[in-house]
C-alpha cells in the first residue's frame, strides 16, 4: 500500500496555505477560482480571485471570497492575449489596487499566476513560485539545441538564420527531407507558444507566406525538417536530490488543409508511445533535469516536446514550467494540488515530497483515467455565457446526444479575452489508454461545426506510425 496518497500530500501543503492570504491572479477567472476553491479545501481562510477574461464554465454566485474580472477583449489570437493579460495582471489600475489592499491591508498575501507566467508582483504582491529570467530564457526556441547537444540528446538538424528571403530558402532546401520544413520565430516580442508563431513550409508560396507572417514580430528563425509522426511530451519535475520523469503525453497538433499553420489543441494523458520510445523519452527528460538543477538552480516541473517518429523521440522545444500535460494529469486526480506541489517546488521549499512516491501516484491514476481533452480557439463571440453539448459517436460520426449517461463526449463553448474557446473531451470507458485519439477529435470538432457553425477549420490528425 502507497501511504503517500492524495491526503499525504494535502497535508503536507496545508500548513503552508493556511498561514496567510492568498490572490490568485490568472489570464482567465474560471480556473482562478477552481485554484482558489483548491487552496480553501487546503486550509486558506482569506482569498480572492482575479480574471483578466471569464473563460469557460461555471463559476457559484456564491463564492466565500471576492473575485474580479478585469474585463476588456484583445484581438490578435491567443499569444496577444496571453501578453495582454500578463501585462494587465502586473500593471492593476488604481481600483483593482484598491481593492487588493482591502482585502490584505496587511500585505501578507502571496500570488498565484498562471503556469506561464513570469515572477512580476500583482498588486505589490510577490508571487508563489514564481519563474526568474535565467529559467523563462531556456523556453527560446533559438538556445534549446545547444542544450540537447550538452546533454547528448538526439535530435533533428537546423538552423537559425536571419528574416532574410534568401537565407530562409536555402536553409528551407538544405534541410527539407520531402515532407517541408517548419518555422519558428525567436523571443524577440516575448514568450510564445501553442504553435503561434510557426509556419509549416512546403512551396514557393507557403515561404513568401511565412516570411510576411514573420515580419515585425521576429529577427531569427529556426528551420527545421517537419518531423513526421506523433507530437507529444514529458515530464521531469527537479526536486533538490533527484529528478523524476512522469508519462509520456500526446500533445494535440492538429494540421490544418491547405494552411501553413498548425492548430495547437492541447494534451491527451491517454496516448503510450512504444517501450523503445517511452524509455527513450525518459532517460532524456531526467539528463535534462540534472542539467538544469546544475546550471541555472532549477526547480519544479517542466516539459520537453518533440515528436515521435518511426526513428525516435527528437526533441524540439523546452518549457521550463508547468505544461499543459501535467494539467491534463491532474485531471485525474482532481483532489491533488499538483499546481500547487509544483510551485512550492519552485518557491524552494524544504518539504518531504517522496518523489519516487509522486511519481509513481501520478502515473498510475493518469493510465488508469486518460484525460483526453482539446481546445480551439475562434474568432468572435458565439455567448457571453458558457454552452454545453453532449455528443455520441455514431460509427465513424459524431452526432449531438440529449443522455449525458450514453455520450462519448461532452463539449464546452464560451467566452475568451480574444473571440470564443471550444473544449471538446472525450468520456466513456471506450478511451483506454493506449492509441492517439487525435483522429477521433478531428472528427468531433467536425461534428461540432455541423451543427453549431461556429467556422472552425477542418482538421487532420499526425498519422500514428505504427
Amino acid at each position: 500500500m502507497n501511504v503517500f496518497g492524495v491526503e499525504y500530500y494535502r497535508q503536507l501543503l496545508a500548513p503552508i496555505v493556511g498561514e496567510r492570504p492568498w490572490l490568485v491572479a490568472m489570464d482567465v477567472l474560471v480556473p482562478a477560482v477552481r485554484y482558489a476553491e483548491q487552496l480553501r479545501s487546503l486550509g486558506a481562510s482569506q482569498l480572492m480571485a482575479i480574471g483578466v477574461s471569464r473563460g469557460v464554465g461555471e463559476i457559484s454566485e456564491t463564492l466565500p471570497f471576492p473575485t474580479v474580472e478585469l474585463g476588456g477583449t484583445q484581438s490578435g489570437g491567443m499569444m496577444m492575449q496571453i501578453r495582454h493579460a500578463e501585462e494587465a495582471l502586473s500593471c492593476v489600475d488604481e481600483e483593482v489596487q484598491r481593492q487588493i489592499d482591502a482585502f490584505d491591508p496587511e500585505r501578507q498575501a502571496m500570488v498565484v499566476r498562471s503556469l506561464f507566467s513570469s515572477d512580476r508582483r500583482v498588486g505589490e504582491r510577490r508571487v508563489f513560485g514564481g519563474r526568474p529570467a535565467s529559467w523563462r530564457r531556456l523556453e527560446d526556441k533559438m538556445r534549446v539545441d545547444a542544450l540537447w547537444d550538452q546533454v547528448g540528446l538526439t535530435r533533428a538538424p537546423r538552423s537559425i538564420v536571419p528574416l532574410d528571403v534568401a537565407a530562409l530558402r536555402k536553409s528551407h532546401q538544405s534541410l527539407n527531407q520531402g515532407m517541408g520544413t517548419v518555422w519558428v520565430a525567436d523571443n524577440q516580442g516575448g514568450w510564445h507558444g501553442g504553435a503561434k508563431l510557426l509556419r509549416w513550409v512546403r512551396t514557393a508560396s507557403d515561404q513568401r507566406e511565412a516570411v510576411a507572417f514573420f515580419t515585425g514580430q521576429c529577427q531569427h528563425i529556426r528551420v527545421m525538417p517537419f518531423l513526421d509522426g506523433i507530437p507529444c511530451s514529458i515530464h521531469g519535475w527537479v526536486f533538490p536530490g533527484e529528478t523524476i520523469a512522469l508519462r509520456p503525453c500526446e500533445m494535440l497538433v492538429f494540421r490544418v488543409p491547405g494552411q501553413t499553420s498548425l492548430s495547437y489543441g492541447g494534451a491527451a494523458t491517454s496516448w503510450e508511445p512504444p517501450a523503445y520510445i517511452a524509455t527513450q523519452m525518459k532517460e532524456g527528460v531526467i539528463r535534462v533535469g540534472e542539467h538544469l538543477r546544475a546550471t541555472v538552480g532549477y526547480r519544479g516541473s517542466f516539459t520537453v516536446d518533440g515528436v515521435a517518429t518511426a526513428d525516435g523521440f527528437l526533441p524540439t522545444e523546452l518549457n521550463p514550467r508547468f505544461g499543459a500535460a501535467l494539467g491534463r494529469m491532474a485531471g485525474s486526480l482532481p483532489e491533488l494540488p499538483l499546481f500547487l506541489l509544483h510551485l512550492a517546488t519552485a518557491e524552494g521549499l524544504d518539504l518531504a515530497y517522496e518523489p519516487r512516491a509522486l511519481q509513481r501516484l501520478i502515473c498510475e491514476a493518469a493510465a488508469a483515467n486518460p484525460v483526453v481533452r482539446a481546445m480551439q480557439v475562434i474568432e468572435g463571440r458565439v455567448s457571453e455565457t458558457s454552452i454545453e453539448q453532449f455528443f455520441a459517436l455514431e460509427g465513424s460520426v459524431w452526432k449531438p446526444c440529449l443522455d449525458e449517461r450514453a455520450a462519448d463526449a461532452r463539449v464546452q463553448v464560451g467566452p475568451a479575452s480574444s473571440g470564443t474557446l471550444i473544449f471538446g473531451e472525450l468520456k466513456g470507458d471506450r478511451w483506454r489508454a493506449g492509441p492517439s485519439y487525435a483522429r477521433e477529435l478531428c472528427g468531433l470538432f467536425e461534428g461540432i461545426e455541423r451543427e453549431m457553425n461556429l467556422g472552425l477549420p477542418p482538421l487532420q490528425p499526425a498519422p500514428d506510425f505504427r
